[in-house]
C-alpha cells in the first residue's frame, strides 16, 4: 500500500512539473488573481492543433502545439506580464524587442534611438540618389500646379536626448539619416519641413511636445505642425486651406489616449507606469468664399495616421482625398464602379494629375525607407512617360 502511494505521489509531482498546461488553465479561471489582460502586440491566440499520423511525422503537429502552447493558453499573458514587471521593477528594463526604458518614466523605442544616433545611417550617396528622383518629380509637378512638400517629424529620442536610455547617451552627432536627408534637401531646394525648431521650443512651449509613454508626437504638437502646412500650401494654392481654430480650446485629460500611452501598455506589465496629463486640442475647421478643402495625396506613415483619426485629414482636404498609408493602403477605403480598389490596382500619374496638393510624411526612424518606394516608382512612371 505504501509502494502504491509513494507511486502515485511520484506520479503526481512530475504532473505538477511537467505538464502545468493541463492543469493551470482551469485553476486560472477559478482564481482572479491569475486572470492577467491579453497581451498587446503579440499574435493572437492559437487553437490546439489535432493530431493525426502524417502531421507528427511531418512535424508539423509539434509546431503547432508549440504556437498553441505559447499564444493560445490564458497561462501566457499571466507569465509574460510577470516577467515584463519584475524586470522593469528589478532591473529598469524590460524584455521587449523594440520598447526600451529611459530615465524619469520616460519610454522610447530601439528603432527612435537607433535614428537619432545614426546607427540605421544609409549613406549620403543613397540619400543623394533619393533627392536627385524627388527634385525631378517636384519640377514636373510645379509646372502643373501641384505643390508637394516633405514632412519628416522627429523621433522624440531626438527632441528629448537627455531622458534616453544610458546606451543612447552622447554627443550629437552629424551622420544621420534626418540630418543629412535635411541637409541634402536644403542644397537641392526641396520642400520639407523637419521641425528643427521643435529642440529650442520645448523650454518655452505651454504644453508637453510627447508623452513619456508615447511614441508619436503629442496632440498639441501636431497642432502645431498643422498650422505650419496651412502656412506652406495656403502660400501655394489658389484658394487657402479651410481654418483652422484650436489654440483656445485645449484640455488636459489624464485619461490619455492610445498613441500617449502606447509605449507603456506595449510593455505589458501587471502595474503600468503612471503617466502625466496631456493636451488634446479641439479642432475646429471653417470654410468661406477664400478657404477651401483641397484635393491631396499623402503618402506616409503612422505619424499622418494620427492625424487621419483625429479628423484632421477629413477637415482640411476634400472628399476625394486619399491617404496611402505606407504606400500600402488606402484610406479611406476607395471605391469605385461599386467595388473597393487596391493601390496595385491605380494609375500613380493619373492619381496625381487629379490632385490640387502632395504630401509626404516620413518619420525619422523610418528614413532609411523614405517615401516607402512612392518616389521610385513615380520617377519610373513619369520616365517612361517620356520616352
Amino acid at each position: 500500500m505504501r509502494r502504491i502511494y509513494q507511486s502515485v505521489l511520484f506520479v503526481g509531482v512530475l504532473v505538477l512539473m511537467f505538464l502545468p498546461a493541463w492543469y493551470l488553465p482551469p485553476l486560472q479561471k477559478q482564481l482572479a488573481r491569475l486572470q492577467a489582460p491579453v497581451l498587446v502586440g503579440e499574435n493572437p491566440p492559437a487553437p490546439r492543433p489535432v493530431w493525426w499520423p502524417r502531421s507528427w511525422e511531418r512535424g508539423d503537429y509539434q509546431k503547432a502545439m508549440e504556437s498553441h502552447l505559447k499564444n493560445g493558453t490564458a497561462l501566457t499573458p499571466f507569465f509574460v506580464r510577470g516577467k515584463s514587471q519584475l524586470d522593469y521593477t528589478l532591473f529598469g528594463d524590460l524584455p521587449h524587442d523594440n520598447i526600451l526604458v529611459g530615465k524619469n518614466g520616460y519610454f522610447y523605442t530601439k528603432t527612435g534611438c537607433e535614428s537619432s544616433t545614426g546607427r540605421n545611417f544609409i549613406g549620403r550617396a543613397a540619400i543623394r540618389d533619393k533627392a536627385r528622383k524627388l527634385r525631378y518629380i517636384v519640377d514636373h509637378y510645379a509646372a502643373r500646379g501641384i505643390p508637394w512638400l516633405v514632412w519628416m517629424p522627429p523621433a522624440k529620442s531626438t527632441i528629448i536626448p537627455e531622458q534616453r536610455p544610458r546606451f543612447y547617451q552622447g554627443p550629437p552627432v552629424d551622420s544621420t539619416n534626418r540630418a543629412v536627408f535635411s541637409a541634402v534637401f536644403r542644397e537641392e531646394g526641396l520642400p520639407f519641413m523637419d521641425f528643427e525648431g521643435l529642440a529650442a521650443y520645448r523650454a518655452q512651449s505651454p504644453h508637453p511636445l510627447y508623452s513619456p509613454g508615447g511614441l508619436h508626437w503629442s496632440y498639441y504638437t501636431m497642432g502645431l505642425a498643422v498650422d505650419s502646412l496651412r502656412q506652406y500650401f495656403d502660400a501655394r494654392l489658389p484658394r487657402a486651406l479651410p481654418l483652422v481654430e484650436w489654440r483656445d480650446s485645449i484640455e488636459r485629460r489624464a485619461e490619455l489616449l492610445g498613441p500617449d500611452r502606447e509605449l507603456v501598455v506595449g510593455a505589458n506589465q501587471w502595474f503600468p507606469s503612471p503617466l502625466p496629463p496631456m493636451p488634446y486640442p479641439r479642432m475646429r475647421y471653417r470654410v468661406d468664399s477664400s478657404h477651401r478643402a483641397a484635393r491631396a495625396l499623402v503618402v506616409g506613415d503612422s505619424y499622418y495616421k494620427l492625424m487621419l483619426d483625429y479628423g484632421i485629414h477629413e477637415g482640411l482636404f476634400d472628399d476625394s482625398s486619399h491617404f496611402w498609408y505606407y504606400n500600402h493602403e488606402i484610406h479611406p477605403p476607395l471605391r469605385r464602379a461599386g467595388r473597393q480598389w487596391g493601390l496595385g490596382e491605380l494609375d500613380v500619374l493619373a492619381e496625381l494629375a487629379d490632385r490640387e496638393l502632395v504630401l509626404i510624411v516620413v518619420y525619422e526612424a523610418n528614413l532609411e525607407r523614405f517615401a516607402f518606394n512612392f518616389i521610385e516608382n513615380v520617377y519610373m512612371a513619369l520616365k517612361k512617360e517620356a520616352k
